[in-house]
């Protein structure tokens, strides 16, 4: 068995009104399974869409939520509130996955 990465970019349209989830799926190329696997941050960017606001909270999460044969599926949430305490504030940004998984050939 061997452990292998893979990156990927999770964009976040506008939103306002909720916190934002986005599935992604990342597939090991050259191996017949994955056994396991995590998600880690590897960067992410999170602003509000229209101005400048104070930040009551920023969250961002990576969920891995299957696993099939050599695909891994994830899934990001980002979720930008101001000082107000509501999602009422339009907000975007990306997240950047790092993908780790144990894989065999």
């Amino acid at each position: 068995m061997a452990v292998a990465f893979e990156s990927v970019r999770i964009d976040f349209d506008s939103t306002a009104g909720r916190a934002q989830r986005e599935p992604r799926s990342v597939t090991f190329h050259g191996y017949r399974r994955v056994t396991n696997a995590d998600a880690a941050v590897k960067g992410f960017e999170a602003r509000f869409t229209r101005g400048d606001r104070n930040v009551f909270q920023l969250q961002v999460d990576l969920d891995v939520v299957g696993i099939e044969r050599n695909t891994v599926m994830i899934a990001g949430d980002l979720a930008l509130r101001d000082a107000s305490g509501n999602f009422d504030d339009e907000y975007e940004g990306f997240i950047e996955a790092l993908v780790i998984a144990d894989v065999e050939r």
